[in-house]
């Protein structure tokens, strides 16, 4: 059996409690368990309420964590005596400002993580050679933030893909680690495309996105207040990485279309049981 709460406040500031929603059975377990979805918390074994001393649930045998995720977001981790102890908080972050999927700079950044450059190989790289051929020091270091980060989310597997796959093989072994590495990209493919195929729509627009921000408020309250500017940068962003997968024909018509999801990129995400990121780059099948 499997609890199924929301979240409200900070554990450790007042008030903050997790507020019983609903049961689910035993087959939704893969599904969910382990994830925070929609901004909700799952509890499995025990049933719990959190007030910032102690569980009201049976002493509990062995540590278990509420909503780990492949996002890196850990509500609370609850030890043997029943004591919230260990607090990571889900944020949705604008780090897609930097660029798209960058197929190209990934290649580049896959080829350097598989051989295990230092830090000084990786500063001849980016500065002295230029690889990105970036326009300032600035953009580059940017760039390998961003792809640094998004790549080291997956192995050493899903690199040799991206650095000598071709095709629809790297790109979606990108988009892939894009949606592992931000849950802003996996969310809206998630929650707001796959709605829109059901639907049977044409097309997508610019209020969805808009719609979507607003609603990831609600998932996480912690959000930063992001400008216009800056959320019309991160749709721009996401929109040309769904042109880029091949969700839709273009950013101008934005017209959807039939995803069909390289076979290798789905091989390594069921074998490494990557069950949120399946989920979301299957939205257009």
């Amino acid at each position: 059996m499997i609890w199924l709460y929301s979240c409200r406040g900070r554990p450790g500031s007042s008030p903050f409690s997790l507020r019983f929603l609903r049961t689910d059975t035993e087959q939704h377990r893969k599904a969910y368990e382990s994830e925070i979805i929609r901004g909700y918390v799952l509890v499995s074994e025990n049933a719990f309420r959190y007030t910032g001393r102690k569980a009201r649930s049976p002493r509990i045998a062995d540590p278990f964590h509420l909503g780990l995720t492949a996002r890196g977001a850990s509500i609370a981790c609850v030890e043997a005596d029943g004591i919230a102890r260990t607090v990571v908080e889900m944020r949705y972050k604008a780090e897609l400002t930097a660029g798209s999927l960058k197929v190209p700079e990934s290649r580049v950044v896959a080829d350097l993580l598989l051989r295990g450059v230092d830090d000084s190989g990786w500063r001849e790289a980016m500065f002295r050679e230029n690889v990105f051929q970036a326009r300032s020091p600035q953009t580059a270091k940017r760039l390998r933030t961003l792809l640094r980060q998004r790549l080291e989310t997956m192995d050493a597997d899903l690199w040799r893909m991206i650095r000598d796959g071709s095709g629809t093989v790297v790109t979606h072994a990108c988009l892939a680690a894009a949606i592992k590495h931000s849950p802003l990209l996996g969310d809206f493919l998630d929650l707001v495309v796959r709605e829109q195929y059901k639907l049977f729509r044409e097309s997508l627009t610019k209020k969805l996105w808009g719609d979507y921000i607003e609603d990831c408020r609600g998932r996480d309250p912690e959000m930063p207040w992001w400008s216009e500017s800056t959320v019309a940068r991160l749709r721009s962003s996401v929109f040309q990485i769904l042109a880029q997968a091949g969700y839709i024909h273009d950013t101008g018509s934005m017209k959807l279309q039939t995803v069909h999801i390289a076979a290798p990129v789905l091989k390594y995400l069921k074998d490494h049981d990557e069950q949120y990121v399946l989920r979301c780059i299957r939205v257009g099948k």
